[in-house]
């Protein structure tokens, strides 16, 4: 079985699905399944340093690259329009099984899609959680334009709609009741996993979570100069508007239960709103509780995660939540908004706490004065958190899912 994967961009600079697709392709590959990505050089404002006229290696699995056009315009430059992509795309697109689409309103994404129509090549779009409201409310007319001419056409014509939650199946079909969705989530990559794979596991989770999250809690408050009794919250996703990052500031400006929290803020976003963050919190006064870690390498976001005491996330839309689930899976209880699909996880297990942002009564400092206030409760939350990642999101699991959804989709396919 041949399954090419194609995806915008694979630069951390995106965010969570760069990053999952090198793990689902991982785990697809240990499967059996001959597996690989395609995709361009997209770095954000800038370009990956990476080889584009030939297979390379990214994380030991197949990745072919292919140029970005590098418009002045910063629209048409993230609409990551390839030449060279579309020329390969068209002459290889019958070698493979079956195509897996990741994202919508993106020039290689459209064009694997409308080339695999056109060849009777079957194809698996994932969204992104693209086909939210909040989603369509931005960039109204590009996008209405971009269904109408083109967009529309690719999802009615794929073998299925890959959506990661139920709320965002929910939302595809809200978009259009017609089309086919089917619900496979993302998985995570043990934080606890050791980089030495020759190193041996302590089978004691329990144990291992509590000694792991104390060793970086002490590190992390060393580094940053914190009162070891000074509690600390973690942001840690791309920097953006959406994700309520003011909220977050605001609140531990507005409580006075919060005047000894720090913010961490780890990720990075576009510079001009970057500015305003660090604007926002000296303008508030507390610029000396806010820790702007940028970008977090593996090492680092690991310590971040274990390190904190409560994961925030007010979000007004994300059709998954990665970074809730890798929070979780080191243990971290998780506050998010009823905007992130992995709310009703949260709320149902017991693994933290969930706001209502449209709600009155809705105050995200009391909310996260409320969890802080009970240490005790804090950590059993987290080790259950911990216990339910590792048996329920492994990416072999989500791989050998995905594995019978396109046999099932593949022999559809062949003339009978």
């Amino acid at each position: 079985m041949r399954v090419l994967h194609v995806i915008p961009s694979v630069s951390a600079l995106r965010g969570g699905p760069s990053a999952a697709i090198v793990e689902l392709v991982r785990a697809q590959r240990a499967l059996g399944i001959d597996a690989s990505i395609a995709t361009t050089n997209d770095d954000g404002e800038g370009l990956l340093q990476v080889d584009t006229k030939a297979w390379s290696v990214l994380e030991d699995v197949p990745c072919r690259y292919f140029d970005r056009w590098s418009p002045s315009i910063r629209p048409l430059r993230e609409f990551a329009y390839s030449n060279a992509f579309r020329r390969w795309i068209g002459k290889h697109i019958e070698d493979y099984d079956l195509v897996h689409v990741h994202a919508i309103f993106s020039a290689c994404s459209s064009l694997a899609m409308t080339i695999a129509r056109k060849h009777n090549v079957p194809y698996i779009v994932r969204t992104i959680g693209l086909l939210d409201r909040w989603s369509l409310s931005q960039s109204v007319l590009r996008k209405s334009l971009f269904l109408k001419a083109l967009e529309h056409k690719n999802l009615k014509g794929a073998a299925t709609i890959h959506a990661t939650s139920e709320l965002e199946a929910e939302q595809i079909l809200a978009f259009d009741p017609s089309l086919n969705v089917e619900i496979v989530p993302l998985g995570i990559t043990d934080v606890l996993r050791p980089s030495d794979p020759t190193q041996t596991i302590d089978t004691n989770i329990d144990h291992v979570l509590t000694k792991s999250r104390s060793q970086a809690q002490i590190e992390l408050k060393q580094q940053l100069s914190i009162d070891p009794s000074c509690p600390m919250l973690l942001f840690l996703a791309r920097l953006h508007p959406k994700k309520g990052l003011e909220r977050i500031v605001s609140a531990l400006a507005d409580t006075a239960s919060l005047n000894t929290a720090h913010l961490l803020i780890a990720g990075s976003g576009e510079p001009q709103y970057e500015r305003s963050l660090h604007h926002l919190c000296e303008q508030l006064g507390i610029a000396e509780r806010v820790h702007f870690l940028g970008f977090l390498k593996e090492g680092q976001k690991r310590q971040a995660l274990l390190g904190s005491d409560l994961y925030v996330l007010p979000s007004a839309s994300e059709n998954f939540g990665i970074s809730v689930l890798e929070a979780l899976n080191a243990g971290l209880p998780s506050l998010v908004s009823t905007g992130v699909a992995l709310h009703d996880l949260v709320a149902k297990e017991s693994l933290g706490g969930v706001i209502d942002l449209d709600a009155p009564s809705t105050n995200l400092g009391d909310s996260i004065t409320l969890l802080l206030s009970s240490p005790d409760d804090l950590q059993a939350m987290g080790m259950k958190a911990r216990r339910y990642t590792q048996e329920h999101y492994s990416w072999t699991s989500i791989a050998t899912e995905l594995k019978t959804i396109y046999a099932r989709l593949i022999g559809l396919n062949k003339p009978s």
